[in-house]
């Protein structure tokens, strides 16, 4: 298996300097000590490393020492975030801390789920189902979406969504709009005939497009043309 180019592989990649970017932030409170962030990105930059050059098998990687402690470090990162969210309400600097924390949890089950062959697969996507709709402009909604277990922000453009209705949501690098963060994107425009709470391959030429952006965006790929079906890519 190329690790080096896997897109599961390079997800994790983006999430550690979505995390460099979280901390070289201006924010009101720290949820990782400031004179312990380095150790950690060094660490993190570590961890990927190995298992970027192990060119093992998906049930090998996941085998590894690296990978737990990077699956933990996410546990963290996510409990911590929550933790101050709960005192402090919604800030980008905890939706990039929890973005982070997902994209290294979730990363074992992508291993051994999902193909490789996407780069969709950079990302976490999961059904979750509206809870509440506000409107925010003319133009955008913010649609607070559960999957049963966690509750995400989510400013979307498609106007169409109403509560109760299922969707995949594609969790990406967080953003703010108008003052509201949001945790992730829909990853379709209609509703979809499942449960909330499954984590799903969503193949779609846009999504493809949009990750590879991302991807691109954070320096981690170099995107040089597009294919029907997903986009080609090289390494920067």
């Amino acid at each position: 298996m190329d690790t080096s180019k896997d897109p599961r592989i390079l997800g994790l990649e983006m999430a550690r300097k979505v995390l460099d970017e979280a901390f070289r932030s201006k924010k009101p409170f720290y949820v990782i000590a400031k004179k312990e962030e380095k150790s950690l990105l060094q660490e993190i930059e570590r961890l990927i490393n190995v298992i970027k050059r192990s060119y093992m098998e998906p049930q090998d990687i996941v085998e590894l020492d690296e990978t737990k402690r990077l699956v933990n470090i996410g546990k963290e990162l996510r409990d911590k975030a929550l933790s101050v969210r709960a005192k402090e309400g919604p800030h980008i600097y905890l939706a990039r801390l929890m973005y982070v924390g997902r994209t290294f949890r979730s990363f074992p089950d992508r291993l051994l789920n999902r193909p490789g062959k996407s780069m969709v697969e950079a990302v976490d996507i999961v059904t979750a189902s509206a809870i509440a709709v506000h409107k925010i402009t003319d133009k955008l909604l913010l649609v607070r979406a559960g999957d049963g277990i966690e509750t995400y922000d989510v400013v979307t453009n498609i106007l169409s969504v109403k509560r109760g209705e299922v969707r995949p949501i594609a969790f990406l690098p967080p953003k703010e709009f108008f003052g509201h963060v949001s945790e992730a994107m829909f990853a379709s425009s209609e509703p979809i005939n499942e449960e909330a709470g499954k984590r799903i391959l969503w193949e779609d030429p846009s999504l493809e497009g949009i990750v590879g952006h991302y991807l691109k965006h954070y320096k981690v790929l170099r995107v040089f043309s597009s294919l029907a079906l997903g986009l080609r890519w090289k390494r920067e």
